[in-house]
């Protein structure tokens, strides 16, 4: 766990014991002091950033307590990764904060750590706020391993954890596309949903993601429909469970409001939008399977003439949908339509 001291500006860091050959770690005992000093933010290098994943509530909730109080928190950044340079370690989210806000630098607690041991400590600074998803865990557990060739014991030794926690957060990784593990970076899959589709074979992961978002399943129905994948062996049996999910994840607990599957660019009030245009991209494609399997089961002339009013009133609302998000996008005076803002937001956790 790390404790910071702002009074005598450094940084109080408990390193752990490193396994042979991983330099920059001192005795588990021993406690470093991290100089504390402020530094250009453009001297501030985020080749780690990749590794973590970024969501827009916790950058609005950080902007607004640093609008508030300031930046209370130095940034970590190890020096001994690549001379001269200046490896941001923890404090991602502070550095794109102060960045959005104009500022000009920023106070970095420097530790003389290479490559290896700044990664482990990316994941020993955040274990106490349990600030690392499993998946996040994983990356750093890759680039130690197939980067920097330690074995999994070591990696275990460096991380202070088991080499069954290791092999676990590797095989998470490595068992999921890459494509899918892109859009967890860019915030259009949660990272439980993830874990789950990585339990399938590689081969049918991107249909299966495909049908999870399409029908906004929450992380309990996306484990309840693999499961079901999981329970055959049958090809036609799997294509059968895609292509009605609900039928199969019926059993799982209905979402609540909080539970709804979001997309974690938006806002509170873009995924509300979001959730209603998912229901009507949902019905619009209902509607037309249904129109193509009844046209040849008794719909007749008149009763599509009774029915078109209908399709084309609802093509009507769809078209003036699509022109308020063009004015939207387009910056026009209907703006207010993102959702509430960021200054809005109260009680503020931690910054992290």
């Amino acid at each position: 766990m790390t404790s910071r001291s702002q009074s005598d500006g450094e940084l109080q860091l408990p390193m752990a014991s490193a396994p042979s050959g991983a330099s920059g770690l001192l005795a588990m005992t021993r406690v470093i002091t991290a100089p504390v000093e402020a530094l250009p933010i453009e001297e501030l290098d985020l080749r780690f950033a990749s590794l973590r994943l970024f969501y827009p509530t916790q950058l609005e909730r950080l902007l607004a307590s640093v609008k508030r109080e300031g930046i209370r928190q130095p940034v970590l950044a190890a020096t001994e990764v690549e001379a001269a340079r200046r490896v941001v370690v923890d404090g991602f989210k502070r550095v794109r904060v102060a960045r959005e806000l104009g500022m000009t630098r920023l106070n970095a607690s420097l530790v003389a750590l290479d490559g290896p041991a700044a990664l482990a400590l990316m994941v020993r600074a955040n274990a106490a706020q349990r600030g690392m998803s499993a998946l996040e865990e994983g990356w750093v557990v890759r680039r130690l391993c197939r980067e920097h060739g330690l074995t999994q014991a070591k990696a275990g030794m460096l991380l202070e954890r088991e080499q069954s926690w290791v092999s676990h957060r590797l095989r998470l990784v490595e068992q999921l596309e890459e494509q899918l593990q892109e859009d967890l970076r860019l915030g259009l899959m949660a990272p439980s949903v993830a874990r789950e589709l990585g339990r399938l074979p590689r081969t049918e992961q991107m249909r299966t993601a495909e049908v999870v978002r399409e029908q906004g399943l929450l992380s309990r129905q996306a484990t309840r429909l693999v499961r079901c994948l999981l329970a055959t062996d049958d090809p036609a049996a799997r294509r059968a469970i895609l292509a009605d999910p609900g039928r199969w994840v019926a059993g799982a607990p209905a979402a609540t409001g909080q539970e709804r599957a979001l997309d974690r660019r938006l806002t509170a009030g873009g995924n509300e939008l979001r959730q209603s245009l998912l229901c009507f991209e949902g019905a619009a494609s209902r509607l037309a399977s249904r129109l193509l399997s009844h046209g040849g089961q008794g719909l007749s002339g008149e009763g599509a003439r009774i029915l078109a009013p209908l399709l084309r009133q609802a093509r009507t609302t769809g078209s003036r949908a699509v022109t308020l998000l063009d004015e939207v996008s387009g910056g026009g005076a209907r703006g207010a339509v993102a959702g509430p803002s960021a200054s809005g937001v109260a009680n503020a956790p931690p910054q992290r």
